[in-house]
């Protein structure tokens, strides 16, 4: 029962897509040095949040997105 609610909550959350922009965006962050050629998918998972304004990236992986250092690579790049 309680899986269900959950999952019908879920039906109502919007997915984002991955678009030209957000690729470029992507390999653009991935080319800076900002975030290594092999976590891509992080790079991606940045672009595609940047691409379509969201204001906030929630992410259980911390080595590459939440990262205080590359997130200051980011913000200057």
């Amino acid at each position: 029962m309680a899986a269900r609610r959950r999952l019908d909550l879920l039906r109502a959350v919007g997915v984002l897509a991955i678009d030209d922009e957000a690729l470029a965006l992507a390999q653009m962050i991935v080319n800076s040095g900002c975030i290594p050629e092999a976590a891509g998918t992080d790079a991606l998972h940045v672009a595609i949040a940047a691409v379509n304004g969201m204001d906030y990236l929630l992410r259980w992986n911390c080595t590459h997105i939440n990262n205080a250092e590359i997130v200051k690579k980011l913000e200057r790049a």
